[in-house]
């Protein structure tokens, strides 16, 4: 007699399978609603029990006759249970988009934050609707709100009934050799019978699961989803992946899911009141990935054995759409859409995966570098007992707690969190979100008098202009040129008022090359350079205010005033001063930054860059900033 501890799932060799799973089944279901609740041969108490089911349990529906359903069980037979004791579960919508770039709403109006962007090739759950609003599920994680109008009905996302997916080999850090990306996935044969103790495990398996209680098996990691069928207590089953408290088996031969019996435990990094940080519904979901290799596979789904639908090379930059286990949903840079593992690519280093304005990569040496992670800072714990982690993970292991007040230098940024040193030399990730900037060189500066400019020169400098439009704004098309000149002669009003020489790059819509307006700055021997600009990304989700440096000293300085004193006068998101790479700035001998007002990406940033008084404010900041600076430097 084969032992009850055998493999669920591995009695079926895949090979064997010619009718696809979904075209087998229907969709309807009921949910079982008591514990050991019989299943019949026939529809009545007189038929003979051929099984019996707990709650909660899904079934799904064969027929319906008087008050009896009959249902598929997991050894593919049917049955019949008296509908008294099962309730109907609402069949699951799937809707597409009409329209490509489409926003995603995390409330359902127009002026709502945007969550997410989607295009027309995928396909997403439909939870409800609300006027002319749908909400749509985005992941396990998240879930938005787009105007119905954009959206169509459609068939459920095809899950290909395959064997469970085998990973790309990772590269190995020892050595040279690139890793071969166009290799095939070694075939699991899965054994037919016998317990655990007389079974080698897959070579692509993650260990076992023992199943303690009676477990459904779905389709998909989702209790929505339909069922597969079920485990019951001393049944134990190799796993493949795990995904978000969910663990992929084999189950007759199909992949199935279900929930993890021992999931991690987690911790709450967040007090009450904190949200993860606009923009970013996942924490550790880049904007853009760069592939790290030639002739890199993107395939039609998140696994090995799926098509592969193109091929990319080192140094490709791709859009990130979505994230599933080691794999990111990408979109090429033909618009088309697929799944790149995530160890054959690089994610940006940088503080909230933000991109130097692509629109101004004539201003870099590389275009499309990255800005570097910002360090050589120190932060303040904001909240008692803030968690400290092992890894930038909001699931990872807790390592020590620390307390309001208590300063830490920074060490590197990764993502939205810190590694700090501690006091002890040792090092810990702490959430950015629960902390705040410490700036003592900056601190206990005297009040302004407003004279602190009177007799320079400044050099402002406002960004393209001319042939030159840089970046253009995606809600109201906004140009970028003309919003840097309406805030540079703002800031030459306020300059000139308090005593200032000041000398504009221009005045009007004229063509200017980098270096020309560098060349203003040195043959006037100008005092101070500074050039306004308006920043874009890729995720419109993106937003907040930047003043740029190339050297340190006296023009890092010059930032991180005007970058105190802008965030006060416009309350526009921190994003830091940093270190960039433009022409402008590297090229330049004069005490100089490069400022990034606001993301003309953003739909909301955008309508309020537009108003004259986000204007007048934004130039406030710049002039306080440049008051600033010659408060601390008067020579």
């Amino acid at each position: 007699m084969v032992s009850r501890k055998m493999f669920i799932g591995m009695a079926t060799c895949l090979t064997s399978l010619v009718v696809p799973f979904q075209l087998a089944w229907a969709a309807d279901q009921v949910q079982v609603t008591a514990d050991n609740l019989n299943i019949r041969s026939g529809p009545g108490t007189n038929y003979s029990i051929v099984t019996s089911v707990s709650q909660p349990a899904k079934l799904t529906v064969v027929s319906k006759q008087n008050s009896w359903t009959k249902v598929k069980l997991p050894n593919g037979k049917d049955g019949w249970v008296i509908n008294t004791h099962v309730k109907d579960v609402p069949s699951v919508k799937y809707v597409k988009s009409t329209a490509d770039q489409l926003n995603i709403r995390k409330e359902p109006n127009t002026t709502s934050q945007i969550v997410q962007v989607i295009n027309k090739n995928g396909t997403y759950q439909e939870l409800k609707k609300q006027g002319d609003w749908t909400q749509l599920k985005l992941s396990d994680k998240t879930m938005g709100w787009a105007n119905t109008k954009f959206l169509q009905s459609t068939a459920a996302p095809a899950t290909p009934q395959q064997k469970p997916a085998v990973p790309e080999p990772k590269p190995n850090t020892n050595t040279t050799t690139k890793p071969d990306t166009t290799s095939k996935p070694t075939t699991v044969t899965p054994p037919t019978t016998g317990s655990i103790a007389s079974q080698n495990p897959p070579a692509n398996s993650l260990g076992t699961v023992n199943i303690a209680t009676t477990t459904s098996v779905y389709i998909e990691p989702n209790s929505n989803a339909m069922l597969l069928g079920q485990l019951s207590s001393g049944d134990q089953v190799y796993k493949y992946a795990e995904s978000n408290g969910w663990v992929q088996i084999l189950y007759n031969g199909y992949i199935g899911w279900i929930v993890n019996p021992s999931p991690a435990e987690t911790s709450q990094d967040q007090p009450p009141g904190i949200q993860t940080l606009p923009g970013y519904p996942e924490s550790t979901l880049p904007a853009t990935v760069t592939v790290n290799g030639d002739n890199v596979n993107i395939r039609s789904q998140a696994n090995m054995e799926s098509q592969v639908v193109s091929k990319v090379n080192k140094g490709t930059v791709l859009t990130v759409v979505s994230k599933s286990n080691d794999w990111y949903q990408i979109t090429l840079p033909n618009g088309a859409t697929g799944w790149v593992a995530g160890w054959l690519v690089n994610k940006p280093s940088t503080p909230s995966d933000i991109y130097v304005d692509p629109n101004e990569t004539a201003n870099h040496n590389n275009s499309g570098a990255l800005i570097p992670a910002q360090t050589g800072f120190n932060i303040k714990i904001k909240t008692s007992n803030t968690n400290l982690r092992i890894a930038p993970d909001i699931n990872a292991q807790v390592v020590g707690t620390v307390q309001p007040g208590e300063v830490y230098p920074v060490v590197k940024t990764e993502g939205e969190w810190y590694q700090i040193r501690l006091k002890d030399n040792s090092t810990a990730y702490i959430a950015s979100w629960v902390v705040e900037k410490d700036s003592p060189e900056f601190k206990n500066l005297p009040p302004l008098t407003g004279n602190e400019a009177r007799g320079k020169i400044v050099v402002v400098d406002a960004g393209h202009g001319g042939t030159q439009n840089g970046a253009s704004g995606s809600t109201y098309g906004s140009k970028e040129k003309e919003l840097n000149l309406a805030i540079a002669q703002l800031l030459q009003q306020k300059l000139e008022a308090a005593g200032a020489q000041v000398i504009m790059t221009r005045a009007g819509d004229q063509t200017l090359s980098l270096q020309s307006r560098v060349d203003v700055a040195v043959q006037n021997n100008a005092d101070l350079f500074i050039s306004v600009h308006h920043n874009t990304h890729s995720n419109s989700a993106t937003n907040g205010t930047i003043m740029f440096y190339y050297e340190k000293g006296k023009s890092q300085d010059f930032a991180k005033l005007t970058q105190i004193e802008m965030v006060n006068t416009t309350q526009l998101k921190d994003l830091n001063a940093r270190f960039g790479d433009f022409h402008v700035i590297r090229e330049n001998p004069k005490p100089s930054l490069l400022a990034e007002i606001g993301f003309i990406s953003n739909p909301e940033e955008e309508a309020k860059l537009r108003q004259p008084q986000l204007q007048e404010s934004a130039a406030e900041g710049l002039f306080r900033g440049i008051l600033r600076y010659f408060q601390v430097y008067p020579q």
